[in-house]
């Protein structure tokens, strides 16, 4: 009986651990950007959107507390683009900045 309890743990472990929320703070400077945030497996993916008639670039930083990953993307106008992160340690908490600028305002 305690092997079944055991395994029956075991199994559910994993599941148990994956599931971590993710809070999404997003610095848009009034563009019009939509953000998807999804988990799959042990990975955050973040779904983004450019509805302007400019492409943008936006820095995603991934903190996961303890570990932090930065990429960084050009959307084009009217397209999307999807950013992965799967964190290396365990997490508690997610959280996603994102920051996007119009393409053309970035030398100013």
């Amino acid at each position: 009986m305690k092997r079944i309890l055991y395994s029956a743990l075991a199994l559910l472990a994993p599941a148990i651990a994956l599931a971590y929320p993710v809070e999404v703070l997003f610095t848009s400077q009034g563009l019009d950007i939509t953000i998807q945030d999804v988990q799959q497996d042990n990975s955050t993916v973040l779904h983004l959107t450019n509805h302007e008639v400019v492409a943008v670039r936006c820095e995603i930083e991934f903190d996961a507390g303890v570990e932090t990953r930065r990429r960084s993307a050009i959307i084009e106008a009217g397209s999307g683009e999807t950013m992965t992160h799967t964190p290396r340690r365990e997490v508690v908490r997610m959280r996603v900045r994102v920051e996007c600028v119009p393409l053309e305002d970035e030398g100013e």
